[in-house]
């Protein structure tokens, strides 16, 4: 069970009256506890349902309107629904899903006339639909799908006008689909896996016992016929029966001649249409494997108009098993989590039974660790987040699947990576596919040797806790590097957990850890090593369930490891000039906190120092990653242009502009190298930050005031009123250009403008008044700290050490909190189900934000995606047209009812133009869609959403997506850049208007990237579009631009790191040269 609400405030005002003068459980409280009665709730999940309460308001499971609470999911509930469900006649929402529930769906449902979604997916309900179902008018989602439901469609169905979701998939309905109303709205994917249905919505016709067509049952028939023609009719059909039994008799025997013909062709789809050429199956061969494991070889197929699928082969050495085989994959096809491969369809050949997966390019867990040391080890932080994905695939498998899948085949190479190393589970329900008995017990045991827990080697019988302790060993193979069955210990007659805790009982913990990670911690590992014991315990019963080792990750070894595992600079080597004080120090503290191995701070100025400086950084530690020039100077020059004196401007000049010398430097040492480095990367990105203007000791000494008579002046002359601009919020700017996060960011000047603030000490270090050079280090395992200061000045390009100087470094950010750049935001991201918006989805979720509502038109999509965030956040999806400003409005209000405020609003919803028309040949006409849905549906989302922020004085981020488009002079695509181009404008005032009520308005502008639309309007796959826009950016970097380097702009704009920035359009592009 998982949440009923009640319609209006009609409950809430029972329970006030009820309130002053009796304490009776109200008449919706009675009939829930009769529906539990009739439940088997062996969990104790319903246990506070009690009747001496007043309201079941605060029950489990239960929430009521307007005060909606996110409510726990259960899914452990058996029994069947009670006729009583009917005496809630104001319930608004039912979710049921996933539970054990049998019987019927009782005809009494219909009487809950305010019923508006109804969830009673993966259940073992039998019967039909209730014939009346119509009656609910309100109804807008109804998911009946993956149970044992059979009979016809009811046509009452088609009644329900505001009816935007349909889910019947997955049962055993029979004969036609009606027609009739909104029913001819669903296409084929509502109606998947019920094999006996026929009509247009699945492409199916219907046709009589004899072959002819069927006659609709809901067709007009003219019953006034003369009888001469009646006759004509019956004699010409008795004159045609004869023929017609022998061509039926042909055919019948031609389709027995050629059934294996056609069972090579057959297809099913389970929410994905799959291609259905069966010779570019059939084709597959060893050039096409990517990996083989104990249920069949994988291989990589590339269909053009669809991407690029993952195909396993499955031998059939089971005859008879086809019916079972295709139910049970379209159950796991159901099946959607974000760290579990996505099944797409499958097919079964006469010797073989393929099944069909996205296709992830990184390879396997298993490659990473073993097959390509050198070219791509993990560090520390990524083993963490591969072992907490990994362990929430599985314990949803476990814990949130009905019927529960125990893997069986837990290993290395079954955990695959996309290319942000985010887990995904593989090969999960195949045991239960093809492995016989209903107990998982075997006569050969499945998995792999070094992962099977020692009690299924014994007995055969495999439980939830054998998968445990196969996680246990991944997590030591994660730690260590090494397989289960490495030689290191099975010569010494052990296995991976007898040589850990070997050297635990030694006390040698450090010689645990795999030598090429080197930036772990010993209290991150310490956790990790308790849990991977706990898991691999010998004892069955005194192992953990997944969902409590997912508790044992996330709260004892996610805090542990967020300061390193959001390391944005890890390693790098950086040198920033003019940073003895002000926005240079304050990047200096904050690169040390974002993971900086190596910084050469530096106030110099003359080139032969610059190249010196340079030269030696790189000599000293094998390359420079990063380059800040901050050296600048304020003047105090009054001057106009009509009295300008030339000659004063070359101190000023010297520094502020030749000081940037040392972006020449970079630039040689790039030309002298790139010839031998190109291949493997190397590529540079030049940017600028532009800060407004914030109170530093340069600009106190050359104002002559204070730093409180600073932020008096300057605070009235900006229009954003959130907070004061401090210079740890330009250093934040140089972090993210910096950082990867800004991968395809080039040639950019990221303007940060704000109100204005002091940074309290003036001091600056000297020596002798020489400039000072300093190299701090840090140690291998420091993580708050310094380990082995220097200081070193620059004397004629020539480095000598200053002995007994240190600088001590506090750090200004809680390392804790890099990774939770959104904690417990509330944000709407509209054309959130697909594409950019997808990719913000998820990104939002690992950076902690508290609630998502997904907007869009692609409700099968939102509703997928929705669902596969699992309890990591509380998102949801809502059916929101942007072009109709109601829509919008209703958007905004739901969410701040449901979740209390609005802190994001992320306006994506934007399509694309296939026009190629110029100006001279423009059809003013054929734009007012395309404007309706980029215009139009950004101002509404930008009115509503500011109106909703301003009224709770609220200072939120709205961000918009523009194109780079907006900014170029195109030959073709006048209306779309048109679009794009009013988006800038629009965002650009919005940002002045809002801006005194501390609301920052952004838009980002990405280049061409590929998304499902692009490829759509394209008509290409992704390989190809990728591959033709790959030639346009002069940024040669790693990779193509993905949706993924789009949402870490999204991610930067929407946070507190972008605090003072307003009115901005940040380029993603890699310098496009369309």
């Amino acid at each position: 069970m998982k949440v009923l609400v009640w319609f209006s405030s009609v409950v809430f005002a029972a329970a006030t009256l009820l309130s002053s003068c009796s304490f009776a459980l109200t008449d919706d409280g009675l009939t829930l506890l009769e529906i539990k009665s009739t439940l088997n709730d062996s969990g104790n999940y319903l246990g506070n349902w009690l009747p001496t309460d007043e309201t079941p308001c605060n029950w489990t499971g239960i929430s009521c309107f307007p005060n909606l609470q996110r409510q726990p999911t259960v899914h452990a509930t058996r029994g069947e629904i009670p006729p009583s469900i009917g005496k809630l006649n104001r319930l608004q929402r039912l979710a049921l899903h996933q539970n054990n529930l049998h019987g019927l769906i009782p005809n009494e449902i219909t009487n809950c006339i305010h019923l508006r979604a109804l969830y009673l997916r993966a259940n073992y309900l039998e019967g039909g639909i209730p014939s009346n179902i119509g009656s609910l008018s309100l109804l807008t989602v109804m998911d009946l799908s993956s149970n044992l439901l059979k009979g016809a469609i009811p046509s009452s169905i088609g009644r329900l006008t505001r009816l935007r979701y349909l889910n019947l998939s997955t049962n055993f309905f029979s004969g036609e689909i009606p027609d009739i109303g909104v029913l001819n709205t669903f296409g084929n994917k509502s109606f998947l896996g019920n094999l006996n249905l026929c009509g247009q919505q699945v492409h199916k016709p219907c046709r009589t016992s004899l072959g002819f067509p069927a006659v609709l049952p809901h067709a007009e028939i003219q019953t006034k016929r003369s009888s001469r023609y009646i006759k004509g009719v019956l004699i010409g059909a008795m004159s045609t029966l004869a023929v017609m039994l022998v061509v039926l008799l042909a055919f019948l025997w031609i389709c027995l001649l050629s059934k294996k013909e056609r069972d090579a062709k057959k297809y099913t789809e389970v929410k994905k249409q799959v291609h259905k050429d069966t010779k570019k199956l059939e084709s597959l061969d060893e050039e096409d494997v990517v990996g083989s494991g104990g249920f069949g070889t994988v291989y990589r197929m590339v269909m053009n108009d669809c991407g690029t699928f993952a195909v396993k082969r499955i031998d059939r050495n089971r005859e008879g098993s086809d019916e079972v085989f295709e139910r049970e994959v379209e159950i796991l096809g159901s099946i959607k989590h974000i760290n579990l491969v996505n099944l797409r369809g499958y097919c079964r050949l006469p010797t073989s039974k393929l099944l069909i997966y996205d296709y992830l390019a990184m390879g396997s867990l298993d490659d990473f660790l073993h097959e390509s040391k050198e070219a791509r080890p993990l560090n520390w932080c990524a083993r963490l987040k591969i072992a907490l994905g990994s362990a929430r695939g599985i314990a949803y498998l476990h814990h949130d699947c009905c019927p529960k899948i125990v893997h069986l085949d837990i290993k290395s190479s079954n955990i695959l990576l996309n290319e942000n190393l985010e887990p995904h589970v593989s090969d999960f329900g195949l045991a239960k596919l093809l492995v016989d008995g209903d107990a998982h017990v075997t006569t050969v045991v499945a998995g792999t040797f070094g992962y099977l827990a020692p009690e299924y080697l014994q007995s055969g019988r495999a439980t939830e806790k054998s998968d445990v302790y196969s996680f246990g060993v991944l997590l030591l193979e994660l730690v260590t590097g090494k397989r289960p069955t490495d030689p290191a210990f099975v010569k010494r007659g052990l296995n991976v957990v007898g040589w850990m805790n070997t050297l635990l009982n030694e006390n040698r913990l450090e010689d645990i850890v795999d030598g090429r990670c080197n930036d772990d911690d010993m209290e991150t590992l310490e956790a990790i090593l308790e849990v991977a014991a706990r898991c691999t315990d010998a004892n069955p019963d005194e192992r953990p369930t997944m969902n409590q080792v997912v508790q044992l990750l996330e709260q004892e070894v996610n805090l542990d490891f967020t300061s390193a595992c959001n390391k944005k600079l890890q390693g790098k080597v950086a040198v920033i000039a003019g940073s003895a004080s002000g926005i240079g120090e304050a990047t200096v503290h904050l690169f040390l906190d974002r993971g900086a191995g190596v910084i050469v701070i530096v106030d110099i100025q003359d080139e032969k120092d610059v190249e010196s400086l340079v030269q030696s950084t790189i000599q000293l530690y094998g390359r420079l990653d990063i380059m800040f020039c901050n050296s600048g100077i304020m003047s105090q020059s009054t001057q106009m242009i009509l009295e300008f004196d030339l000659s004063s401007c070359d101190k000023l000049f010297a520094v502020s502009v030749g000081g940037v010398a040392g972006l020449e430097l970079g630039r040689r040492f790039d030309e002298g190298a790139n010839t031998q480095l190109a291949p493997h990367g190397i590529r540079i990105r030049l940017n600028c930050v532009s800060p407004g203007s914030v109170a530093t000791p340069a600009l106190c000494k050359a104002l002559g005031i204070g730093t409180a008579d600073i932020e008096s002046m300057f605070s009235r002359m900006v229009c954003l009123k959130n907070g004061v601009l401090k210079v740890k919020h330009v250093a934040n700017a140089v972090v993210f250009l910096a950082s990867e996060e800004s991968q395809f960011i080039t040639g950019h000047n990221l303007n940060e403008e704000g109100q204005l603030a002091p940074t309290g000490s003036c001091w600056k270090p000297q020596v002798e008044g020489q400039p000072l050079l300093k190299l701090l280090k840090r140690g291998a395992r420091g993580v708050h700290g310094l380990v082995g200061v220097l200081a070193v000045a620059v004397w004629s390009g020539e480095p000598a050490v200053v002995a007994g100087s240190c600088w001590n470094v506090e750090l200004l950010a809680d390392p804790k909190a890099n990774n939770k750049k959104l904690q417990d935001k509330v944000a709407i991201i509209t054309g959130g189900a697909s594409g950019i918006g997808e990719a913000t989805v998820h990104l939002f979720v690992d950076h902690s934000a508290g609630a998502i509502v997904i907007a869009d038109i692609q409700d099968e999509k939102g509703e997928e995606l929705a669902a596969s965030i699992g309890n990591r956040c509380a998102c949801t999806y809502v059916h929101c047209d942007v072009t109709k400003e109601q829509d919008v409005e209703s958007l905004v209000q739901s969410t701040i009812q449901l979740h209390g405020r609005l802190d994001i609003m992320f306006c994506n919803a934007g399509i694309l133009s296939q026009s190629m028309q110029t100006i001279l040949e423009f059809d003013l006409s054929s734009y007012e869609k395309l404007f309706a849905v980029n215009v139009g549906g950004v101002a509404a989302s930008i009115k509503h959403a500011g109106q909703a922020m301003v009224k709770a004085n609220s200072r939120g981020s709205i961000i918009c997506t523009a194109s780079r488009a907006a900014g170029l002079a195109s030959d073709r695509n006048t209306d779309y850049v048109m679009s794009k181009s009013s988006v800038v404008a629009l965002m650009r005032c919005a940002s002045t208007q809002l801006a005194p009520h501390g609301i920052r308005v952004n838009c980002v502008s990405p280049g061409p990237v590929e998304t499902p639309a692009l490829c759509e309007t394209l008509g290409m796959g992704a390989a190809d579009t990728e591959s033709m826009f790959s030639r346009m950016f002069r940024l040669k970097n790693d990779g193509v631009l993905k949706v993924k380097h789009v949402a870490d702009a999204v991610v930067f704009l929407a946070s507190e790191e972008s605090q003072f920035i307003t009115g901005h359009n940040l380029l993603v592009d890699g310098l496009f040269q369309g």
